[in-house]
């Protein structure tokens, strides 16, 4: 995996808040944040598109793609919320970066995808029940629950910062 320097993943379920946090840890660390979805739909064209044309495992070789590809430098990295569930993407995050999962419950995740209008936008949820959903959920998070680090909504940023901080050092 390219990508000197070090880096922050953050992985978690659609709509449990990886980008927010990410962009504000970026920010306080004074370090580059990135969204692998942006850089896939830069460099492959938009995701639902993909998955519709190409299919999931096109979609799922094209974020391995992006992973194994990151600049160097320091980075805090959002990620796809399947991204670390396949091929070997966990096991190269642990390795080369600290792992964050924004453990965001899954009631508050439905709750913002219908006040946003997001399942539309994801093609894993577009047509998705609410059972079909907490399925995956569930499934997803025995990979997440890998991560060296794990955010709450109800954490204390201070706190999960000073964390951060030592785990970096």
């Amino acid at each position: 995996m390219k990508g000197k320097g070090k880096k922050i993943y953050w992985i978690g379920f659609m709509a449990s808040g990886k980008s927010t946090l990410g962009k504000r840890l970026a920010r306080d660390l004074g370090w580059e944040w990135m969204d692998t979805d942006a850089l896939i739909e830069k460099k492959y064209g938009l995701i639902d598109t993909i998955f519709r044309l190409e299919g999931e495992t096109t979609f799922r070789e094209n974020e391995r793609q992006v992973l194994h590809n990151l600049p160097d430098g320091n980075l805090v990295v959002s990620t796809g919320g399947g991204l670390p569930c396949f091929f070997d993407n966990m096991l190269q995050m642990l390795q080369r970066g600290l792992v964050i999962h924004a453990d965001t419950p899954f009631d508050v995740i439905v709750e913002r995808l219908e006040k946003t209008g997001g399942k539309n936008d994801r093609p894993l949820a577009a047509s998705a029940s609410r059972d079909e959903l907490k399925a995956l959920y569930m499934k997803r998070g025995e990979t997440y629950f890998r991560a060296h680090l794990t955010f709450q909504p109800n954490d204390d940023w201070s706190d999960f910062l000073e964390k951060v901080k030592r785990h970096l050092t």
